[in-house]
């Protein structure tokens, strides 16, 4: 199979898997800054016995399809009203806690024993 100029590529499952190596123009991106793994919110609404389910299983991690957030990188987040993004952000802005999975910022995982640093 040919390129645009004619030459030989093997098609994708022939080609190597290299290691995944990240940068913004010529500058590398540093080191994870936000990790999620499964982080789920769900709130109890007064008068009702089922629960809200704002998040479920929301995973930014090194080994999952999405990867984390890096150090020097541009994240936009986006979805229809609704959809929990404000809720994602209190979490990694640890204005709200999960009630689900962790939430590392870091290298520190954030829960209700994390200090202020």
């Amino acid at each position: 199979m040919g390129d645009m100029r004619g030459r030989d590529v093997p098609p994708e499952e022939e080609q190597p898997q290299e290691e995944r190596s990240y940068s913004v123009g010529s500058k590398p991106l540093g080191e994870n800054v936000v990790v999620l793994k499964q982080v789920g919110k769900a709130y109890s609404l007064p008068k009702r016995e089922e629960r809200v389910t704002a998040l479920r299983d929301i995973t930014m991690h090194p080994d999952s399809e999405i990867q984390p957030i890096r150090r020097g990188e541009f994240v936009m987040l986006r979805g229809p009203s609704g959809g929990g993004k404000t809720t994602l952000l209190n979490i990694v802005g640890c204005i709200d806690q999960c009630t689900s999975g962790t939430v590392e910022l870091f290298g520190q995982v954030i829960d209700g024993k994390a200090t202020d640093q």
